[in-house]
């Protein structure tokens, strides 16, 4: 015993018992051939008859058994008979974040019961489908489009999002989708009232995400001309969120710019200006000489010759 200790020859006398035992073990415990130092740690519940079943909610979806379609004329006829929105998610058979997304997101209880009764399904093979991709700008996988039932495109995901915040943000998201289409034409329609009623409406039923209501505000700003006081609603309460935020200070002077409120863009371009945020200047610049008062043609010039001078433009 002076060279092998006692452990020693106990784990070897385990090992010797794992290789002589039948793989399968007695029919009553099928881990009967493992050594006991090999099992995992398993709590009383688990050794006792009374087994903890998982709850429903607990329990996960097979994200397979949503009704998902395969092209997006299908989907649009579906979406524009129910009156729902079009979830299409361009995917790829090679894509492993597109693998993750359908196991870990779709498959959660919470985010496959919201999905299945609140939106139409589209998965589009990015490699079979390579027109329909081009036509929604697609350059990564996997990219989400949410659409309203006539195909318009309302919002876009790029890359694996986990379940709660998929669920916090795009899917908290779909209640509002008529909300923006009425609030923009009562904009368009001149019907005051109704616009500070379905404002009102609107931002309430905003998810309290600022990030993800300024980068769905920008994309309407540069990609979506008919959402242009939406997107000024998205980024205003961004700010309220957060209002430190430079990027989303950029965000509302754009959407203020591009809705006719020239004060409150150059207020906001001048701020920016302030602490030389990218491009603010020339955007300053270029809001004063839309003004176009004495004085904003002047302080115009000046601000784009300093732009020149500094390499802003060529």
């Amino acid at each position: 015993m002076n060279k092998w200790n006692f452990a020693t020859l106990f784990l070897i006398g385990n090992f010797i018992i794992c290789i002589l035992l039948p793989l399968d073990g007695p029919p009553d415990h099928p881990d009967f051939s493992v050594p006991f130092f090999l099992q995992p740690s398993i709590s009383f519940a688990e050794t006792s008859n009374d087994i903890v079943e998982p709850t429903v909610e607990e329990a996960t979806k097979d994200w397979k058994d949503l009704n998902w379609h395969s092209d997006l004329q299908s989907a649009t006829q579906v979406a524009l008979d129910k009156r729902l929105p079009i979830l299409i998610d361009f995917s790829t058979s090679w894509c492993g974040w597109c693998r993750k997304l359908e196991a870990d997101t779709y498959s959660d209880p919470k985010v496959w019961e919201k999905l299945d009764a609140e939106v139409v399904l589209c998965q589009i093979d990015g490699d079979q489908e390579r027109e329909l991709t081009r036509q929604f700008r697609v350059r990564g996988y996997p990219t989400l489009v949410v659409t309203d039932s006539r195909g318009n495109e309302i919002l876009r995901v790029g890359g694996y999002v986990p379940p709660e915040t998929f669920l916090n943000t795009t899917l908290s998201f779909l209640s509002c989708i008529d909300k923006v289409v009425r609030y923009e034409k009562a904009v368009l329609d001149g019907k005051v009232d109704v616009e500070a009623n379905l404002k009102q409406e609107f931002e309430n039923a905003l998810p309290e995400n600022a990030d993800f209501l300024n980068e769905t505000a920008w994309n309407w700003l540069t990609a979506q001309k008919d959402y242009f006081h939406s997107a000024l609603v998205l980024s205003q309460k961004a700010l309220n969120l957060d209002p430190e935020n430079r990027s989303i200070l950029d965000t509302v002077a754009k959407a203020q710019m591009l809705t006719g409120n020239l004060d409150g863009a150059v207020a906001g371009y001048r701020a920016l200006a302030q602490v030389d945020f990218p491009n603010s200047k020339i955007n300053l610049a270029c809001t004063l000489a839309m003004r176009s008062t004495g004085e904003d043609g002047k302080e115009a010039v000046r601000l784009l010759r300093e732009c020149v001078e500094e390499g802003w433009i060529p």
